[in-house]
């Protein structure tokens, strides 16, 4: 047997700070300590997120799980203080909030590091959220393993990032009359159909940015 063979797994989640991204990562641990029974598990997240977390693998049964708290700041990005998680804020400052989360990556680098310091025999696996991809370059970085996580349907994220990845979209005779996406020619979509940031990004805005670096 391989001496990684032996080695003892240690999951690390890492969700974005929105519901609909958290609760998946609840339903992520759960399956993790059904499987992986003899591994280590530990949730990060910013405080906010971080407390409720906790309560919630308490209230279902996931037991030996650590949940760490990376420091935040919401009032330093231009958001209100108590503006950790998406709830509490509007539609057009989710933007804000999306860029905001890269400033928890040296934070995260800091984290990864002590724990593999700490547990030198681990083997180490970060599971990031689909809109914090940073966290795998980090992760590959520490010499630790990764996988990104999508919290939607994978057909759906494919067009998704495919929108984005088509920016500037083609312009139409009206918003009704639609057109194909490049990576996949028997789709066709509306302009009608698409978010106001969306049909409006040209490549270079803060959408398409943090999309396409991601």
């Amino acid at each position: 047997m391989a001496d990684t063979d032996r080695r003892r797994a240690h999951v690390v989640l890492f969700p974005f700070m929105a519901q609909g991204h958290v609760a998946p990562f609840r339903c992520l641990a759960s399956l993790v300590r059904r499987c992986r029974p003899d591994a280590r598990l530990t949730v990060v997240a910013t405080p906010g997120v971080a407390e409720s977390f906790q309560a919630h693998l308490a209230a279902d049964g996931v037991g030996q799980a650590v949940v760490h708290a990376l420091p935040f700041r919401p009032a330093e990005h231009g958001l209100p203080a108590d503006a950790e998680t998406s709830a509490s804020i509007g539609f057009q400052q989710i933007i804000t909030l999306f860029l905001a989360s890269e400033s928890l990556r040296p934070a995260f680098r800091r984290f990864v590091a002590n724990l593999r310091a700490a547990n030198p025999g681990d083997n180490i696996h970060v599971m990031a959220d689909m809109f914090l991809g940073w966290a795998v370059d980090v992760a590959r970085d520490a010499g630790v393993s990764s996988s990104v996580v999508l919290t939607c349907g994978g057909y759906g994220s494919a067009l998704y990032f495919s929108l984005w990845d088509s920016v500037p979209l083609p312009a139409t005779a009206s918003p009704d009359e639609d057109f194909p996406l490049t990576q996949f020619p028997d789709v066709r979509v509306q302009r009608s159909q698409l978010t106001n940031h969306l049909a409006a990004a040209d490549g270079k805005d803060a959408w398409s940015t943090f999309i396409q670096h991601g």
